[in-house]
Protein backbone atom coordinates (compact mmCIF):
# COMPACT_ATOMS: atom_id res chain seq x y z
CA UNK A 1 0.00 0.00 0.00
CA UNK A 2 1.37 3.65 -0.92
CA UNK A 3 -0.82 5.43 1.15
CA UNK A 4 -4.09 5.50 3.44
CA UNK A 5 -6.64 5.70 0.44
CA UNK A 6 -5.21 2.20 -0.77
CA UNK A 7 -6.47 0.46 2.76
CA UNK A 8 -10.03 0.08 0.58
CA UNK A 9 -8.29 -0.03 -2.78
CA UNK A 10 -6.10 -2.71 -2.82
CA UNK A 11 -8.58 -5.08 -1.36
CA UNK A 12 -11.08 -4.16 -3.88
CA UNK A 13 -8.52 -4.53 -6.48
CA UNK A 14 -7.40 -8.07 -5.37
CA UNK A 15 -11.34 -9.29 -5.29
CA UNK A 16 -11.82 -7.62 -9.14
CA UNK A 17 -8.67 -9.25 -9.78
CA UNK A 18 -9.83 -12.67 -9.02
CA UNK A 19 -12.92 -12.14 -10.62
CA UNK A 20 -11.60 -11.41 -14.23
CA UNK A 21 -9.40 -14.65 -13.65
CA UNK A 22 -12.31 -17.00 -13.44
CA UNK A 23 -14.29 -15.07 -15.58
CA UNK A 24 -11.96 -13.37 -18.25
CA UNK A 25 -14.46 -11.35 -19.29
CA UNK A 26 -14.82 -8.09 -17.60
CA UNK A 27 -18.27 -7.52 -17.93
CA UNK A 28 -18.82 -10.85 -16.15
CA UNK A 29 -15.94 -9.62 -13.50
CA UNK A 30 -18.00 -7.04 -12.66
CA UNK A 31 -21.26 -8.65 -12.15
CA UNK A 32 -19.06 -11.22 -9.57
CA UNK A 33 -17.66 -8.49 -8.34
CA UNK A 34 -21.84 -7.07 -7.56
CA UNK A 35 -22.44 -10.13 -5.91
CA UNK A 36 -19.28 -10.80 -3.85
CA UNK A 37 -20.17 -7.33 -2.27
CA UNK A 38 -23.56 -7.76 -1.81
CA UNK A 39 -22.49 -10.70 -0.03
CA UNK A 40 -20.15 -8.97 1.92
CA UNK A 41 -22.49 -6.53 2.91
CA UNK A 42 -25.43 -8.56 3.44
CA UNK A 43 -24.88 -8.32 7.22
CA UNK A 44 -25.77 -4.41 7.35
CA UNK A 45 -28.88 -5.27 4.96
CA UNK A 46 -29.89 -7.81 7.95
CA UNK A 47 -29.23 -5.23 10.47
CA UNK A 48 -31.61 -2.83 8.20
CA UNK A 49 -34.25 -5.36 8.22
CA UNK A 50 -34.02 -5.69 11.50
CA UNK A 51 -34.36 -1.89 12.62
CA UNK A 52 -36.74 -1.49 10.01
CA UNK A 53 -38.93 -4.57 11.49
CA UNK A 54 -38.52 -2.62 15.26
CA UNK A 55 -39.60 0.74 14.19
CA UNK A 56 -42.88 -1.28 12.50
CA UNK A 57 -43.61 -3.10 15.49
CA UNK A 58 -44.11 0.52 16.92
CA UNK A 59 -46.24 1.92 14.42
CA UNK A 60 -49.69 1.55 16.66
CA UNK A 61 -47.80 3.75 19.40
CA UNK A 62 -46.78 6.15 16.59
CA UNK A 63 -49.87 6.13 15.22
CA UNK A 64 -51.37 6.81 18.19
CA UNK A 65 -49.11 10.17 19.05
CA UNK A 66 -49.78 11.50 15.46
CA UNK A 67 -53.66 10.88 15.74
CA UNK A 68 -53.85 13.23 18.67
CA UNK A 69 -52.34 15.91 16.71
CA UNK A 70 -54.25 15.30 13.72
CA UNK A 71 -55.48 18.29 11.88
CA UNK A 72 -52.78 20.59 13.40
CA UNK A 73 -50.36 22.27 11.23
CA UNK A 74 -48.83 24.68 12.98
CA UNK A 75 -44.93 24.55 13.71
CA UNK A 76 -45.01 24.29 17.91
CA UNK A 77 -47.91 21.46 17.41
CA UNK A 78 -45.62 19.45 14.86
CA UNK A 79 -42.51 20.22 16.67
CA UNK A 80 -44.53 18.78 20.04
CA UNK A 81 -45.69 15.71 18.05
CA UNK A 82 -42.24 15.06 16.49
CA UNK A 83 -40.52 14.98 20.35
CA UNK A 84 -43.42 12.70 21.18
CA UNK A 85 -42.80 10.21 18.80
CA UNK A 86 -38.89 10.94 19.48
CA UNK A 87 -39.37 10.17 22.84
CA UNK A 88 -41.55 6.99 21.68
CA UNK A 89 -38.39 5.71 20.23
CA UNK A 90 -35.95 6.88 22.65
CA UNK A 91 -38.11 4.94 25.78
CA UNK A 92 -37.81 1.46 23.43
CA UNK A 93 -34.71 1.48 22.87
CA UNK A 94 -34.67 2.17 18.55
CA UNK A 95 -32.75 4.36 16.89
CA UNK A 96 -33.99 5.35 13.55
CA UNK A 97 -30.99 6.26 11.94
CA UNK A 98 -29.57 2.62 12.33
CA UNK A 99 -30.61 1.71 8.91
CA UNK A 100 -28.46 4.04 7.34
CA UNK A 101 -25.23 2.41 7.90
CA UNK A 102 -25.07 0.31 4.32
CA UNK A 103 -26.16 3.05 2.63
CA UNK A 104 -23.06 5.36 3.86
CA UNK A 105 -20.91 2.60 3.49
CA UNK A 106 -21.75 1.88 -0.28
CA UNK A 107 -20.36 5.52 -1.39
CA UNK A 108 -17.03 4.58 -0.29
CA UNK A 109 -16.72 1.12 -1.99
CA UNK A 110 -18.08 2.87 -5.21
CA UNK A 111 -15.26 5.92 -4.80
CA UNK A 112 -12.75 3.09 -4.40
CA UNK A 113 -14.08 1.02 -7.37
CA UNK A 114 -14.26 4.07 -9.84
CA UNK A 115 -9.84 3.86 -9.09
CA UNK A 116 -9.90 0.23 -9.38
CA UNK A 117 -11.57 0.58 -12.35
CA UNK A 118 -9.67 4.14 -13.94
CA UNK A 119 -6.11 1.83 -12.89
CA UNK A 120 -6.29 -1.26 -13.53
CA UNK A 121 -2.78 -1.66 -14.21
CA UNK A 122 -1.89 -0.42 -10.46
CA UNK A 123 -4.94 -1.77 -8.23
CA UNK A 124 -6.09 -4.78 -11.05
CA UNK A 125 -2.65 -6.46 -11.79
CA UNK A 126 -1.19 -4.80 -8.75
CA UNK A 127 2.37 -3.28 -9.97
CA UNK A 128 3.00 -0.18 -7.93
CA UNK A 129 2.90 3.02 -9.20
CA UNK A 130 6.79 3.12 -10.25
CA UNK A 131 5.91 0.62 -12.20
CA UNK A 132 2.82 1.77 -13.69
CA UNK A 133 5.14 5.16 -14.44
CA UNK A 134 7.52 3.02 -16.21
CA UNK A 135 5.19 1.01 -18.42
CA UNK A 136 3.62 4.33 -19.43
CA UNK A 137 7.20 5.18 -20.41
CA UNK A 138 8.05 2.09 -22.02
CA UNK A 139 4.73 2.56 -23.93
CA UNK A 140 5.51 6.41 -25.11
CA UNK A 141 9.02 5.11 -26.54
CA UNK A 142 6.55 2.32 -28.63
CA UNK A 143 4.32 5.36 -29.81
CA UNK A 144 1.73 5.58 -27.57
CA UNK A 145 0.29 8.75 -27.25
CA UNK A 146 -0.85 10.15 -24.04
CA UNK A 147 -1.38 13.92 -24.13
CA UNK A 148 -5.09 14.97 -23.08
CA UNK A 149 -5.98 11.45 -22.28
CA UNK A 150 -8.39 11.85 -18.90
CA UNK A 151 -7.88 8.06 -17.69
CA UNK A 152 -4.55 6.86 -18.68
CA UNK A 153 -4.03 3.87 -17.45
CA UNK A 154 -6.50 2.74 -19.07
CA UNK A 155 -5.26 3.57 -22.65
CA UNK A 156 -1.87 1.70 -21.15
CA UNK A 157 -3.88 -1.55 -20.59
CA UNK A 158 -5.01 -0.91 -24.08
CA UNK A 159 -1.70 -0.71 -25.50
CA UNK A 160 -0.29 -3.44 -23.74
CA UNK A 161 -2.81 -5.88 -24.82
CA UNK A 162 -2.24 -4.53 -28.71
CA UNK A 163 1.39 -3.83 -28.77
CA UNK A 164 2.48 -7.74 -26.71
CA UNK A 165 3.36 -8.66 -23.15
CA UNK A 166 6.49 -9.29 -24.37
CA UNK A 167 7.40 -5.75 -25.57
CA UNK A 168 7.02 -4.73 -21.65
CA UNK A 169 8.31 -7.32 -20.10
CA UNK A 170 12.12 -6.19 -19.49
CA UNK A 171 10.62 -3.04 -17.59
CA UNK A 172 11.56 -3.20 -13.48
CA UNK A 173 8.93 -4.62 -11.32
CA UNK A 174 6.68 -5.93 -14.22
CA UNK A 175 8.04 -9.62 -14.38
CA UNK A 176 4.52 -10.76 -13.64
CA UNK A 177 2.88 -8.62 -15.95
CA UNK A 178 1.08 -11.36 -17.84
CA UNK A 179 -1.70 -11.06 -20.64
CA UNK A 180 -4.10 -12.79 -18.31
CA UNK A 181 -3.93 -10.21 -15.82
CA UNK A 182 -4.13 -6.85 -18.01
CA UNK A 183 -7.93 -6.19 -18.62
CA UNK A 184 -9.82 -5.86 -22.09
CA UNK A 185 -12.78 -3.99 -21.67
CA UNK A 186 -14.36 -4.67 -24.87
CA UNK A 187 -17.10 -6.50 -25.68
CA UNK A 188 -18.50 -7.45 -29.31
CA UNK A 189 -16.00 -5.74 -31.32
CA UNK A 190 -17.25 -2.20 -30.41
CA UNK A 191 -18.61 -1.98 -27.24
CA UNK A 192 -15.95 -0.40 -24.78
CA UNK A 193 -16.77 0.01 -21.13
CA UNK A 194 -13.42 1.53 -20.51
CA UNK A 195 -14.98 4.85 -22.05
CA UNK A 196 -17.34 7.77 -21.04
CA UNK A 197 -20.50 7.90 -22.95
CA UNK A 198 -21.72 9.86 -24.79
CA UNK A 199 -25.06 10.68 -26.40
CA UNK A 200 -23.62 9.73 -29.98
CA UNK A 201 -22.12 6.47 -28.81
CA UNK A 202 -23.96 2.91 -28.08
CA UNK A 203 -23.11 3.18 -24.69
CA UNK A 204 -25.40 5.93 -23.94
CA UNK A 205 -27.81 2.67 -23.16
CA UNK A 206 -25.86 2.57 -19.64
CA UNK A 207 -27.03 5.98 -18.54
CA UNK A 208 -30.59 5.42 -19.71
CA UNK A 209 -29.93 1.93 -17.85
CA UNK A 210 -29.32 3.13 -14.85
CA UNK A 211 -32.26 5.71 -14.59
CA UNK A 212 -34.38 2.82 -15.48
CA UNK A 213 -33.46 0.29 -13.04
CA UNK A 214 -32.66 2.39 -10.40
CA UNK A 215 -36.07 4.17 -10.54
CA UNK A 216 -37.91 0.94 -10.82
CA UNK A 217 -36.67 -0.95 -8.26
CA UNK A 218 -36.03 1.63 -5.57
CA UNK A 219 -40.50 2.19 -6.49
CA UNK A 220 -40.82 -1.80 -6.39
CA UNK A 221 -38.73 -2.17 -3.21
CA UNK A 222 -40.84 0.33 -1.30
CA UNK A 223 -43.34 -2.85 -1.69
CA UNK A 224 -41.76 -4.64 0.92
CA UNK A 225 -40.13 -2.07 2.87
CA UNK A 226 -41.43 -0.54 5.75
CA UNK A 227 -42.31 3.14 5.47
CA UNK A 228 -42.73 5.51 8.47
CA UNK A 229 -46.39 6.28 9.50
CA UNK A 230 -47.69 8.96 7.38
CA UNK A 231 -50.65 10.11 6.01
CA UNK A 232 -52.06 10.07 2.32
CA UNK A 233 -51.05 13.66 1.60
CA UNK A 234 -48.00 13.68 2.92
CA UNK A 235 -47.26 10.80 0.35
CA UNK A 236 -48.64 12.70 -2.67
CA UNK A 237 -46.73 15.39 -1.60
CA UNK A 238 -44.97 17.16 -4.48
CA UNK A 239 -41.20 17.28 -2.85
CA UNK A 240 -41.97 13.52 -2.42
CA UNK A 241 -42.06 13.03 -6.26
CA UNK A 242 -39.23 15.01 -6.79
CA UNK A 243 -37.63 12.93 -3.71
CA UNK A 244 -38.73 9.78 -5.99
CA UNK A 245 -37.00 10.85 -9.17
CA UNK A 246 -33.80 12.28 -7.50
CA UNK A 247 -31.39 8.86 -6.98
CA UNK A 248 -32.46 7.79 -10.99
CA UNK A 249 -31.58 11.39 -12.48
CA UNK A 250 -28.31 11.30 -9.90
CA UNK A 251 -27.45 7.86 -11.40
CA UNK A 252 -28.57 9.06 -14.94
CA UNK A 253 -25.87 12.09 -14.58
CA UNK A 254 -23.24 10.43 -12.62
CA UNK A 255 -23.08 7.71 -15.63
CA UNK A 256 -22.17 10.35 -18.20
CA UNK A 257 -19.33 11.59 -16.37
CA UNK A 258 -17.58 8.27 -15.85
CA UNK A 259 -16.65 4.86 -17.71
CA UNK A 260 -18.99 3.13 -18.81
CA UNK A 261 -17.89 0.07 -16.35
CA UNK A 262 -18.93 2.11 -13.21
CA UNK A 263 -22.67 2.30 -15.12
CA UNK A 264 -22.62 -1.30 -15.95
CA UNK A 265 -22.16 -2.35 -11.96
CA UNK A 266 -24.25 0.47 -10.69
CA UNK A 267 -26.76 -1.53 -12.93
CA UNK A 268 -25.84 -4.95 -11.29
CA UNK A 269 -25.81 -3.49 -7.91
CA UNK A 270 -29.57 -2.04 -8.15
CA UNK A 271 -30.76 -5.40 -9.56
CA UNK A 272 -29.28 -7.36 -6.53
CA UNK A 273 -29.95 -4.95 -4.33
CA UNK A 274 -33.52 -5.20 -5.10
CA UNK A 275 -33.35 -9.15 -4.76
CA UNK A 276 -31.93 -9.17 -1.66
CA UNK A 277 -34.58 -6.36 -0.33
CA UNK A 278 -37.01 -9.25 -1.21
CA UNK A 279 -35.52 -12.23 0.41
CA UNK A 280 -35.31 -10.39 3.60
CA UNK A 281 -38.82 -9.11 4.00
CA UNK A 282 -39.80 -12.73 3.39
CA UNK A 283 -37.28 -13.77 5.83
CA UNK A 284 -37.79 -11.23 8.65
CA UNK A 285 -41.57 -10.09 7.78
CA UNK A 286 -43.42 -6.86 9.40
CA UNK A 287 -45.34 -7.40 11.96
CA UNK A 288 -49.26 -6.78 10.81
CA UNK A 289 -51.90 -5.42 13.19
CA UNK A 290 -55.30 -5.23 13.56
CA UNK A 291 -58.05 -1.77 14.04
CA UNK A 292 -57.96 -3.43 17.69
CA UNK A 293 -54.38 -2.96 17.70
CA UNK A 294 -54.37 0.48 16.37
CA UNK A 295 -57.37 1.29 19.61
CA UNK A 296 -55.96 -0.29 22.07
CA UNK A 297 -52.12 1.58 21.05
CA UNK A 298 -54.29 4.60 21.24
CA UNK A 299 -55.63 3.99 24.77
CA UNK A 300 -52.62 2.51 26.55
CA UNK A 301 -50.72 5.84 25.06
CA UNK A 302 -53.57 8.21 26.28
CA UNK A 303 -53.47 6.55 29.75
CA UNK A 304 -50.04 6.83 30.11
CA UNK A 305 -50.21 10.65 28.97
CA UNK A 306 -52.93 10.91 31.85
CA UNK A 307 -50.46 9.39 34.49
CA UNK A 308 -47.94 11.25 33.25
CA UNK A 309 -49.45 14.53 33.94
CA UNK A 310 -51.02 13.36 37.28
CA UNK A 311 -47.91 12.92 39.29
CA UNK A 312 -46.91 16.84 37.89
CA UNK A 313 -46.83 19.32 40.65
CA UNK A 314 -46.46 22.03 38.34
CA UNK A 315 -49.19 24.05 36.80
CA UNK A 316 -49.26 23.70 32.98
CA UNK A 317 -51.11 26.71 31.26
CA UNK A 318 -53.20 25.80 28.33
CA UNK A 319 -51.37 26.01 25.03
CA UNK A 320 -52.08 28.54 22.72
CA UNK A 321 -52.13 26.17 19.84
CA UNK A 322 -54.73 23.39 21.76
CA UNK A 323 -51.94 20.53 22.17
CA UNK A 324 -52.23 20.26 25.77
CA UNK A 325 -55.92 19.09 25.67
CA UNK A 326 -56.08 16.63 28.47
CA UNK A 327 -54.63 19.82 30.95
CA UNK A 328 -57.70 19.09 32.74
CA UNK A 329 -56.16 15.75 34.49
CA UNK A 330 -52.84 17.99 36.09
CA UNK A 331 -53.06 18.51 39.43
CA UNK A 332 -52.26 22.03 40.42
CA UNK A 333 -51.70 23.03 43.45
CA UNK A 334 -52.87 26.30 44.25
CA UNK A 335 -49.98 28.83 46.30
CA UNK A 336 -52.23 30.06 49.31
CA UNK A 337 -51.91 34.45 49.52
CA UNK A 338 -50.79 36.05 52.10
CA UNK A 339 -53.37 37.03 55.08
CA UNK A 340 -53.35 40.61 56.22
CA UNK A 341 -51.68 40.92 59.39
CA UNK A 342 -53.45 42.04 62.04
CA UNK A 343 -52.74 44.18 65.02
CA UNK A 344 -53.51 42.68 68.16
CA UNK A 345 -55.43 45.05 71.00
CA UNK A 346 -56.35 47.26 67.73
CA UNK A 347 -58.93 47.34 65.09
CA UNK A 348 -56.46 48.59 62.62
CA UNK A 349 -55.42 46.60 59.65
CA UNK A 350 -52.10 46.34 57.62
CA UNK A 351 -52.16 44.76 54.00
CA UNK A 352 -49.21 42.64 53.00
CA UNK A 353 -47.94 45.64 51.48
CA UNK A 354 -46.86 47.15 54.11
CA UNK A 355 -48.70 49.99 53.41
CA UNK A 356 -50.15 52.21 55.87
CA UNK A 357 -52.50 51.47 58.19
CA UNK A 358 -56.46 51.58 57.09
CA UNK A 359 -59.42 52.81 59.67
Amino acid sequence: MEGISDILRVPLGYIMRLCYMLTQNYLFALLLFALVMQLVLLPLGIRQQKNMVRQAALRPKEMAIRKRYAGRTDKVTQQKMNEEVMKLYQDERFNPMGGCLPLLIQMPILFALYQVITRPIRYLCGMSSATVEALKNKAIELGVNFEGVRMPEIDLAKAIRDLGIENFSAVEGAEKLTERLVPSMTLFGGFDMSLIPTFASILVLVPILNLVITFLSSRLSRKFTYNPAQDAQAQANPSMKIMEWTMPLMSFYIAFQVPAAIGIYWIFRSILQFIQTIILSKTFPYPKFTEEDFKRAEKEMKQNNKNYKKISNVAVPHSLHHIDDDDDDVIRVEVPKEKPEEKKGTGLVKDANNNKPKD
